[in-house]
C-alpha cells in the first residue's frame, strides 16, 4: 500500500494531487435528491431498479471504490446470510404466512401474529410486548432509545393532573426529585398519511410521560395527540384502553425511529461525511485511511435504500404511516428542526454521547439507575476517544500540524459547508489536534456504535407486529369511546403489512460484515498496529463489564456489546 502521510510529507506530491482531483470529479454533490440532505449525485441512478439496488450492478454513476464487487467478500456474505432472491422470497414468504391464516389460523387476536414466524421462537415482545415494564425497557434498550427526556417542570399541554396519578405521587414531587420524564413524539404532528387498501393509516403524535418510582422506570400516562385534551389521556387504570394507548406510543416511536433516529441521523447524515472525505482527502491521508473502514458500504448502503425503501413503492412508503410524502416531511423535520413545538434543527452534537444524554437529562445513574443505551454506550464511547486521540497525536506532531495542513482543513470546510456536507455545528476550520479528534470521536461513534444501537434491534421488538406496529389501520378511541380487544384488532395491521414488517426488519437485522475495532490487514502502516492493538484490548475490558451488567438486567441488551458493533454502517 502507498504510504499514509501528511501532504507535506509525500514524496510524490503530484501524484497525490492528480488523485484527489479524480476523486473530485467523482465525488460530486446531490442536495436535491432527497431535500435538504448532502448526498452523492449518482447520475443514471435516480430511479434504480431493484436488481441494481441489490447487486451494484451497471452503477455507471457510483464510484467503483463503494461497489462491495471491489471490497472483497462483501457482498458473497450477505447474500449468504441474507435472503435471496428478495422479489421471489418476498412473494414466497407473504404466500405462506397469509396461507396460515387462512388455514384455520385468523388474526382474531394479537397472540395470532406470531404465526408469521412459522418454527422459529418469536422475539420475547411476542409474550411481554403488553407488560408495563416492557413498555418502558423499550425506552431506555429499544431500538429507539434517545426519546426519553427529564423533565424539570410538570409537562406543558399534558392534560393529567395529581388526581390521575397512583398513590400519593404528585407532579411537582415526581419534578422536585428528578424523576419525571417524558416521551415526545412532537415530529409527528401533521405529517401525510398513507391510504391502504382504502384506509388511512396512522401514527398519532403522542405523549408518555414515565417516572422513577421503586427504582425502575414506570409508565404514568399517554396522551394521544399534541393538545391538551382529557379525552384523548389514558393511565395504567384504564384497562384495555391503556393498551391502546401504548400502541399509539409504540407506532409512533417506530415511525419516529425510522426516519429520523435511524435513517436520518445515521445513514444519510453520515452520507455527506463519506462523500466530503472522498472529494478532500488522498487516500494517503491519515484521517482517510482511519474513516475509510468507519464509512466503507455506506453510500452503497444508502443507494439500496433509495430504491428498497424510500422510493413511492418502497418498504419504508408501504409500510410507514406516512407513505412517501410524510416520510419526506419527517426527513426534513430531522434536519431543520420542528419550530412549531420548539424542536431544534440537527447538529452534531447529537453525535457526541455525553452531551446528547445531557442535554436530555438522563445522564445521572443516581436518578435513572439502569438505562443499557447510555451506560454500555459511555464505556465504547469513552474508549474510541482514547483510540481517536492517539491516532490523531501519532499523524500530527503538534497543533500547528494540524492548522498547516491544507488536506485536512479542506476537509472541514466541506463537512461545515453548505454547499458540501452541511453538518451544522462543525467549524470550517480546525484549531489543533483535540478539536480533529473530537470530530473524528463523533463520526466513529455514529458510523459504528450508534447505528448498531438503533439497526439490531429492530428484530427484537418490532418483528412481533402488536409490539411495534408501523401504522394504525383504525383511529385511536378517546375516553368517550369504548375500546375492547375488537377495538385493538382493527388498529393492527392487516396480515400482508405484518408479513411485509417482519421481512423487512429480518432483513435489516440478519447481516453482520465486521466488528468495531478490527481492520482489514493491511489497512494501517506497521507503526499504527499497537495503536489499534491497545484499542481491541480496552473494547475486550468493556465487554466483561457490559456482561456483567447484562446479567442483572431483566431483558439483554446486547446491541452495543463490542463484538456485536460494526465498524461501519454497512447494512
Amino acid at each position: 500500500m502507498s504510504a499514509i502521510c501528511l501532504a507535506s510529507r509525500d514524496p510524490d506530491s503530484n501524484g497525490r494531487i492528480s488523485l484527489l482531483n479524480k476523486a473530485n470529479r467523482e465525488y460530486p454533490w446531490d442536495h436535491t435528491f432527497i431535500p435538504n440532505y448532502s448526498m452523492l449525485y449518482e447520475p443514471g441512478t435516480e430511479h434504480p431498479k431493484l436488481w441494481q439496488a441489490l447487486t451494484a450492478g451497471m452503477l455507471d454513476g457510483v464510484p467503483k471504490a463503494e461497489i462491495p464487487q471491489h471490497g472483497g467478500a462483501y457482498l458473497e456474505m450477505r447474500q449468504r446470510t441474507g435472503l435471496p432472491p428478495i422479489k421471489r422470497l418476498i412473494s414466497d414468504r407473504i404466500r405462506d404466512f397469509l396461507g396460515s391464516f387462512a388455514n384455520g389460523s385468523p388474526l382474531h387476536s394479537p397472540k395470532s401474529y406470531e404465526n408469521l414466524f412459522g418454527d422459529s421462537p418469536p422475539p420475547a415482545a411476542a409474550k411481554h410486548w403488553a407488560d408495563d415494564d416492557f413498555f418502558a425497557w423499550q425506552r431506555l434498550a429499544g431500538p429507539n432509545p434517545v426519546m426519553l427526556q427529564q423533565l424539570s417542570s410538570p409537562p406543558a399541554e399534558f392534560a393529567i393532573d395529581d388526581d390521575r396519578l397512583p398513590g400519593a405521587l404528585t407532579l411537582s414531587g415526581l419534578v422536585a426529585s428528578g424523576a419525571l420524564y417524558l416521551c415526545d413524539y412532537a415530529y409527528l404532528e401533521g405529517i401525510p398519511r398513507q391510504v391502504h387498501d382504502g384506509t388511512q393509516v396512522h401514527a398519532p403524535p403522542a405523549k408518555a410521560l414515565f417516572a422513577m418510582i421503586d427504582g425502575r422506570l414506570q409508565p404514568l400516562a399517554i396522551q394521544l395527540g399534541q393538545s391538551a385534551a382529557p379525552s384523548t389521556v389514558f393511565t395504567p387504570a384504564d384497562g384495555t384502553g391503556w393498551t391502546m394507548a401504548k400502541l399509539v406510543v409504540q407506532t409512533a416511536d417506530l415511525n419516529v425511529h425510522e426516519l429520523i433516529t435511524h435513517l436520518a441521523r445515521t445513514h444519510f447524515t453520515l452520507e455527506g461525511v463519506a462523500v466530503a472525505t472522498s472529494r478532500t482527502l488522498s487516500c494517503r491521508h491519515p484521517i482517510h485511511a482511519l474513516l475509510w473502514p468507519h464509512l466503507r458500504f455506506l453510500i452503497f448502503n444508502n443507494f439500496e435504500g433509495r430504491e428498497l425503501l424510500l422510493n413511492p413503492t418502497g418498504w419504508a412508503s408501504e409500510l410507514l404511516a406516512g407513505g412517501m410524502a410524510g416520510n419526506l416531511e419527517l426527513l426534513e423535520r430531522s434536519r431543520l428542526g420542528y419550530p412549531e413545538r420548539d424542536i431544534p434543527p440537527w447538529d452534531i452534537d447529537n453525535w457526541h454521547l455525553p452531551k446528547e444524554l445531557a442535554a436530555r437529562g438522563v445522564d445521572n445513574p443516581e436518578q435513572l439507575p439502569d438505562y443499557p443505551f447510555r451506560d454500555d454506550g459511555l464505556l465504547i464511547w469513552k474508549e474510541i476517544g482514547v483510540f481517536v486521540r492517539e491516532y490523531v497525536q501519532h499523524f500530527f506532531v503538534d497543533d500547528a500540524t494540524v492548522r498547516d495542513d491544507e488536506e485536512t482543513q479542506s476537509w472541514a470546510r466541506e463537512l461545515a459547508s453548505s454547499m458540501g456536507a452541511g453538518l451544522r455545528g462543525v467549524s470550517g476550520q480546525l484549531a489543533d489536534r483535540e478539536a480533529l479528534s473530537d470530530l473524528l470521536h463523533r463520526i466513529l461513534w455514529a458510523s459504528g456504535p450508534l447505528h448498531s444501537a438503533v439497526n439490531y434491534p429492530q428484530y427484537e421488538y418490532m418483528s412481533f407486529v402488536p409490539n411495534m406496529p408501523a401504522g394504525l389501520y383504525d383511529a385511536p378511541w378517546q375516553r368517550s369511546e369504548t375500546v375492547d380487544a375488537a377495538s385493538i384488532m382493527k388498529m393492527l395491521p392487516p396480515p400482508e403489512q405484518a408479513s411485509l414488517q417482519l421481512f423487512t426488519v429480518k432483513e435489516l437485522t440478519s447481516f453482520r460484515y465486521d466488528r468495531l475495532g478490527h481492520y482489514p490487514t493491511g489497512s494501517f502502516p506497521h507503526e499504527v498496529m499497537p495503536i489499534i492493538t491497545r484499542f481491541q484490548a480496552a473494547l475486550e475490558r468493556a465487554s466483561r463489564v457490559i456482561e456483567d451488567a447484562d446479567a442483572a438486567r431483566p431483558w439483554r441488551y446486547p446491541y452495543l456489546h463490542p463484538a456485536r458493533i460494526l465498524n461501519s454502517t454497512s447494512i
